[in-house]
């Protein structure tokens, strides 16, 4: 596969209200290093085991914010991820079974699997809202079709996500990153140039079954601020 080195500038522009509740997690995560630390290493097992069975994956969850991070008019460049205890990948065929019994020891994480085979994991409370937006139509240029960041930012800017953002008034992760975009190129994998009649969740749904990858959409509730990420299939990428 041609691909380029970009550096990007994503501001996602996303926006929910969580009502009140507990953390998924009894201990909160000490320090923004150890948050990282700690989602690297669940996303990495998650990627083995997803793509060990071709599958894609979804991940929601309440994050652990610190008020004093965010200070007023600035935004918020990260937001922590809960400890997850991850146990050992047993011997068998990778999937359904195999990632609930690796997340088992957790409190409130619940693990399904769609029709469309996509695994969602839900650590604690997550919000709806958003995700509930209906899309009418999201049209991608011909590099967004081939690149999954860049298709879930397209996603994020049409016109009635960033209604939603005005009308729930919340605020949104701030990133400047360098990654590996994927060139277009015959037998690549692409989403269709149009996508619509969808809710934003299901749009999701699309980008990660396309590009068969994880996607995650995190918030915390002090303050109301919202992450998406990608990551793809195979975690040496």
């Amino acid at each position: 596969m041609r691909e380029r080195r970009r550096c990007a500038l994503y501001l996602f522009v996303t926006a929910s209200v969580l009502s009140g509740g507990n953390s998924a997690l009894a201990s909160p995560v000490a320090d923004a290093q150890s948050a990282l630390e700690s989602k690297a290493h669940f996303i990495k097992q998650m990627q083995t085991v997803l793509d060990s069975a071709g599958l894609a994956g979804r991940i929601y969850y309440h994050a652990l914010c610190d008020p004093n991070e965010v200070r007023p008019n600035t935004f918020p460049q990260s937001i922590r991820f809960p400890q997850i205890s991850v146990g050992p990948w047993a011997s068998g065929r990778p999937g359904l079974a195999t990632v609930r019994a690796m997340l088992r020891g957790n409190r409130e994480v619940v693990v399904t699997e769609g029709p469309d085979g996509v695994i969602r994991i839900r650590i604690g409370h997550t919000p709806a809202e958003l995700l509930k937006t209906h899309i009418s139509t999201v049209a991608f240029t011909r590099e967004e079709q081939y690149d999954a960041r860049s298709a879930i930012a397209a996603i994020f800017h049409t016109r009635e996500v960033t209604a939603a953002v005005a009308e729930l008034n919340t605020r949104s992760i701030l990133r400047m990153e360098d990654y590996i975009n994927a060139y277009p190129h015959e037998g690549a994998p692409h989403l269709p140039p149009v996508l619509g009649d969808m809710t934003l969740d299901q749009a999701l749904d699309e980008v990660a079954i396309t590009f068969r990858g994880i996607i995650d959409y995190g918030a915390c509730t002090q303050p109301h601020v919202f992450d998406v990420n990608f990551y793809p299939a195979h975690s040496d990428r």
